[in-house]
């Protein structure tokens, strides 16, 4: 017995919904322990925390991401794939709207450069395993990956 809401399976749903509910669990832990460490008799503190709490976040939401990418290249797992570029890009898109306003300048440029070294870390592995992700995607056949 399969049970199903329109195309999606109940399956499906239920653990797009726990690996939500794990990466939000992931993001509150990570901006409360941050906040452990401020000086709650200063403002300031508190607001720096805050913000560095919000950094973390965003590398914890690269890191997820690139590992649901790895994990979708060893087999033919299409919306793990699809999950992790899509957190990827929500991380990045995080990283230049909200926490580089915040930043530093040579937190800033740290920041750059591991958001680029992400990106590249992200481009060598789909480089290295595009035939076997030409081949799950059914653009190639999977004799050619030989």
């Amino acid at each position: 017995l399969r049970w199903a809401a329109g195309p999606v399976r109940v399956a499906t749903l239920l653990v797009c919904a726990g690996g939500a509910f794990c990466l939000w669990t992931l993001a509150a832990a990570i901006l409360g322990a941050e906040q452990l460490f401020a000086d709650a008799g200063i403002a300031a503190s508190v607001h720096d925390h805050f913000q560095q709490g919000h950094v973390l976040v965003s590398i914890g939401w690269v890191m997820v991401g690139l590992a649901l990418v790895i994990a979708s290249l060893r087999g033919d797992r299409r919306g793990l794939r699809a999950a992790g570029i899509a957190l990827l890009f929500a991380a990045l898109g995080k990283i230049f709207l909200y926490d580089l306003a915040f930043l530093t300048a040579m937190a800033r440029a740290v920041s750059f450069i591991v958001t680029g070294s992400v990106l590249l870390l992200a481009a060598l592995l789909l480089q290295r395993f595009a035939p076997q992700v030409k081949a799950a995607l059914g653009d190639e056949p999977p004799e050619a990956i030989a």
